[in-house]
This record gives C-alpha cells, structure tokens and sequence, in this order.
C-alpha cells in the first residue's frame, strides 16, 4: 500500500513476488504491470453475491490504477526512491487500500461468516501469441516495509494530499472531519502535527496545506494524515460490520 507502486512493488527479494498465485505469461514470469497492447479488459474481480459462483467481494477495496511511479535507476537503497515513471507509457497496475475488513473465521457458518482471505484478484485477458485468453492474478498485501514506509516529503506550500491513488479516489477535495479529528466520533479525514512545530493549516474551502519545514538544525517536522475515502460501488464491506467504514 505504502508504495504507491502497488502490483509492481518488489518483495523482500527485490522481486515481484507479492503475486502469490497466479497464471504465468509466455515466459514464465509474473504479470504484475498491464501495458497495452498484450493485456486487455484488465479489471478487479468483484463477486459479492454469497448464493451464487464465484463469491469473492472486493474487501480489500481494491482498484485498477496507472502505474504513474517506479524505482529510480538502479536504487536499492531502502527506503527505496520513488520517483514519477519515466516515458509516456502508464501501464496499469493493481491497487489495495484494505487489509483488515475480510471475515476469515472458517468457524463462523451462518451466512454472513466466512467471506474471503485479503488477497486481490485482477482478471486480464492476455493477447500474447502463446496465450490468446483471460487469465487471473492473486497479489498478496503488504501495507508497508522497511522499503516502502508510509513516509512522503512535501514542500512547504504544497497541499497535504493522499498518497496514490488513494487520491484519485478521494478527488480534489479531502472530506475533513467536521471537528478536524477532535471530537470522539471522527467523521472524515484529519491530521496531527508529528511534533511541536505547527506543520499544516486547513484554509476555508477545507484545503490542508503545508505551512512549515525544518528549522536550521532542528528536528525535520512531521504530520500524521488520516484519511477518510467515499465507498465505491465496487468496495464491499461485510453488512455484519453494520455502519462501520474506513
């Protein structure tokens, strides 16, 4: 989640081995990018219906992205350095904001029990010469590493937006909450300063901005940012968790 990379982030052996099974490609290796024109109709597999085939719900309200980062060349450091992707080409990849909604109690056998494991499943047609057909893929999640922290420089000035493409889900507009996190029922997204510096100012129209930086030698400031996100029509959360959302 943290890498903005989703699908195409590199496991702990620096592979793209967060696909945990999967069809392979022509040659063996694991599709975790979708670029034009081999992969087509490439979508997140969203079945929601326990009493018919196939049930699987997109709990992990997952969704079908660009790939709009990459590694810088030849970076291995970790953290690693995430930079805007080179080039035209925006391949799409696939993206996850839940891992905790799934019910995966095998023991509770009512109708609204067991529901899936948090994996994603993307479901692809693959036009290469060796396949000619529709494929699926199963990505494991992993919300951050030692590579990929939730940690993202801004400049001062700049608007304190969610990391992609948590944003282009939220929209232009971050949904504050109403008392700006203090009441006890938070009811949108909220920000705290990570230190004493005042680090963000929150502008009529709801906008939050950077408005500090480090000072001299001091301590670099921080914010935590928290962010609340509108259901899509293709996130599902279990109707045993009654009004509770993310």
């Amino acid at each position: 989640m943290a890498s903005r990379l989703g699908s195409a982030g590199l496991g702990g052996d620096e592979q793209n081995e967060c696909v945990v099974d999967e069809d392979e490609d022509e040659d063996g290796d694991t599709p975790y990018e979708f670029g034009a024109p081999r992969f087509d109709e490439v979508q997140i597999y969203h079945q929601p219906q326990r009493d018919q085939a196939g049930f699987n719900p997109n709990e992990e309200h997952a969704i079908i992205a660009p790939s709009m980062f990459e590694h810088r060349e030849g970076d291995a450091a970790e953290p690693a350095e995430i930079v805007p992707r080179s080039g035209t080409a925006r391949p799409l990849a696939a993206f996850a904001f839940q891992k905790q909604l799934n019910t995966t109690d095998y023991d509770i056998t009512d109708d609204d029990g067991y529901t899936s494991e948090p994996y994603v499943l993307v479901q692809y047609f693959d036009h290469s010469p060796a396949v000619n057909d529709y494929r699926m893929a199963v990505y494991e999640i992993e919300a951050h590493n030692a590579r990929y922290p939730f940690t993202y420089p801004i400049i001062v000035g700049e608007p304190l937006n969610a990391p992609y493409p948590l944003n282009t889900v939220i929209g232009l507009s971050n949904v504050n909450d109403s008392r700006l996190g203090t009441g006890d029922d938070v009811d949108g997204t909220y920000f705290d300063n990570g230190t004493y510096q005042a680090t963000y100012w929150v502008d009529p129209a709801g906008t939050v901005w950077a408005i500090s930086g480090q000072v001299l030698d001091g301590m670099a400031p921080f914010a935590f940012g928290h962010f609340y996100y509108p259901l899509l029509e293709s996130f599902w959360i279990n109707p045993t968790r009654g009004n509770t959302v993310p």
